[in-house]
């Protein structure tokens, strides 16, 4: 019986890996393929769900930002270690590593040192397009299959001599069902400060004292926030009740998510992967984040990118503005919001030209 371990470490991965492994199940139903396997996983429920043995939670990776990573270090070599072990030690027959790339490339290339008969599969490898192609040949040297969830990102690795493969997007393929059923609500504002406990804890402030500055002028907006059921409600509720927060409507669940994503008449994000989901469900959204100094100075040195929102980046051009760092406050985040809120209620030119993009972003999937 084939072993398969996947490492994913944070929520989108959990994700990306659960579809992934539907994908390989059902492919092995069409095929009539009757090799069985066994699957063990870093992950979380996701994951768990579609079939995998959690070894350890994904939580405990959780780290973001370049101070923190350091403080961190210890505990994730100690962690990459045991993990190395954990798997030489249960002769896993394929290693399925999931973007994370500051870990997985180098749990990658010291599994290959190990082990070079081990099958190592890469999904959603570094954005080496976005960030430098620096890390393309450790890549190829320790993957033996490389998939991709971009369709351009197989031309952009061909002519670096990388074969990749690309089978589908997960974000394109779970929110189809939802494109032509939109309603959208004239008055509901959805917040999205992060999938991580440390990225919503650290943007919470500034996107809370936004939506006191922008309710001042509409406070008939509902405003909603969705978490994933892995964050600890009880820190989040405790954290509104301190910044003396408006009413927020707190969802949960991924399903709940989608359904009052695909309602909104407007976001106020971070940029990421969510910023592909608003563009696919059509809604209009202003992408804020604020770093360290220390990270935001050490990222604009090596990001080879205009934009950080991928939609903006997939077109070359800002579809959702954003608000990164400098002139990122409360005060200028509330005003960009009202000027949005405004187009989408009178869906005038700018609104419609939006729309247009949105139809672009999912026409490179389609």
């Amino acid at each position: 019986m084939k072993k398969i371990f996947i490492l994913a470490g944070e929520l989108s991965g959990d994700k990306l890996g659960a579809w992934y492994l539907n994908k390989l199940i059902l492919r092995q139903a069409q095929d009539g393929n009757e090799e069985k396997f066994v699957c063990e996983a870093v992950g979380g429920d996701f994951l768990k769900i579609a079939g995998a043995k959690i070894y350890q939670r994904f939580e405990k990776l959780n780290v973001a930002g370049f101070i923190e990573i350091i403080k961190s270090l210890r505990f994730i070599f100690k962690f990459l270690n045991s993990t190395l072990d954990y798997i030489l030690q249960n002769n896993f027959d394929e290693v399925i590593l999931i973007d994370f790339p500051g870990f997985n490339l180098r749990l990658a290339r010291k599994l290959k040192r190990k082990n070079p008969n081990i099958k190592i599969t890469y999904l959603s490898p570094p954005q080496l397009w976005a960030w430098g192609a620096f890390r393309a040949r450790t890549l190829k040297r320790n993957s033996d299959d490389i998939i991709v969830l971009f369709p351009f990102e197989v031309d952009w690795y061909e002519k670096r001599g990388i074969k990749v493969r690309y089978l589908g997007n997960p974000v394109y393929d779970e929110l189809q069902s939802y494109f032509d059923n939109a309603v959208k609500e004239k008055k509901r504002l959805v917040i999205l400060p992060g999938s991580r406990t440390s990225e919503i804890e650290k943007l919470l402030p500034l996107f809370v004292d936004s939506i006191k500055r922008f309710k001042l002028i509409n406070s008939g907006v509902d405003v909603y926030l969705p978490l994933a059921e892995s964050i600890n409600i009880e820190k989040i509720k405790t954290k509104l009740r301190k910044l003396r927060a408006p009413k927020i409507n707190i969802v949960l669940g991924q399903e709940e998510k989608l359904k009052i994503l695909n309602t909104a008449t407007l976001a106020l994000s971070k940029p990421g992967t969510i910023s592909l989901q608003l563009s696919f469900l059509r809604v209009p959204s202003l992408m804020v984040y604020k770093a360290s100094w220390i990270t935001y100075f050490l990222v604009k040195s090596i990001a080879k990118i205009k934009y950080m929102s991928l939609p903006n980046l997939f077109l070359n051009k800002p579809v959702f503005k954003e608000i990164l760092q400098v002139g990122c406050n409360s005060k200028n985040i509330s005003k960009n919001l009202n000027v949005l809120y405004k187009s989408c209620i009178k869906q005038d030119e700018d609104y419609q030209k939006l729309q247009k993009d949105f139809d672009k972003v999912r026409g490179l999937f389609s």
